[in-house]
């Protein structure tokens, strides 16, 4: 099978029977053609990784929760050391599957990408994937966590040059982008004020902004930016556990 429709309609019966990880290979397939994504190639290239990720980080959370009931219980230490073991294994991959994603922006997606929009939209994905494999990084691999975060960084931050240059204040791409650069710089980089001044740029710039018909993904991103400008403001009074959540997968 080569045909790019015919293995986007593959991906697509895959993701259909929740088979993730063929939906992933296949789309894999399409973007090392080194041709400019349709948008619904993208769309699905993205979703098969994302869900890939999400069900590898959900059974990291459901293991450290039997880990705690096990422990809580005092119950055998050779259960609580293979729960762990299945943890451990779960990092590893979730970091494989965040390098093979990373390799293929790197290599194709953003070699072969045919408008501002999608560099910009590469860029931050690229971004959150290294920040995502920082997570998930073990207690010995610290140098690595560090590393990878500096280059999350530099991702967000080239993203960011690139969209201020080229794509309107209102696009959901450069709000998308505004909001995890501004989580990246509130819980990686530990300066609430600064993520709230990123945030609250991307609102006052977009003000006024709205075309007719704008997306409605662009009006969900912008109401975050507002919570959460609003919640990392220092003279809010809030508490550290009050801040949203991390973003990874929106």
């Amino acid at each position: 099978m080569s045909a790019r429709p015919q293995l986007l309609n593959a991906a697509l019966v895959a993701e259909g029977c929740r088979r993730y990880e063929q939906m992933g290979q296949l789309m894999k397939e399409i973007a090392e053609m080194d041709v400019g994504l349709t948008d619904d190639e993208r769309q699905a290239l993205t979703v098969a990784y994302q869900r890939i990720l999400e069900g590898k980080v959900e059974g990291i959370a459901k293991l450290n929760s039997k880990i705690s009931a096990v422990q809580l219980k005092g119950g055998n230490a050779d259960v609580a050391a293979a729960l762990g073991t299945l943890k451990n294994r779960l990092y590893t991959e979730i970091r494989t599957v965040c390098a093979e994603v990373s390799d293929l922006i790197a290599g194709h997606l953003l070699p072969a990408a045919t408008s501002a929009e999608s560099q910009v939209f590469y860029r931050k994905w690229q971004a959150d994937i290294l920040r995502l494999a920082a997570t998930y990084t073990l207690e010995a691999g610290k140098d690595e966590q560090a590393g990878l975060l500096e280059r999350a960084e530099a991702a967000y931050n080239t993203a960011t040059e690139e969209a201020l240059l080229s794509l309107p204040p209102a696009n959901p791409t450069r709000l998308a982008l505004a909001l995890h650069l501004a989580t990246f710089t509130a819980e990686v980089l530990k300066d609430p004020q600064a993520a709230a001044d990123i945030a609250n740029v991307a609102i006052e710039d977009s003000a006024g902004e709205w075309p007719v018909g704008a997306s409605d993904s662009a009006a969900v991103i912008l109401h975050l930016l507002q919570r959460n400008a609003a919640l990392w403001c220092p003279e809010d009074g809030h508490d550290e556990e009050d801040l949203p959540a991390t973003t990874f997968f929106t």
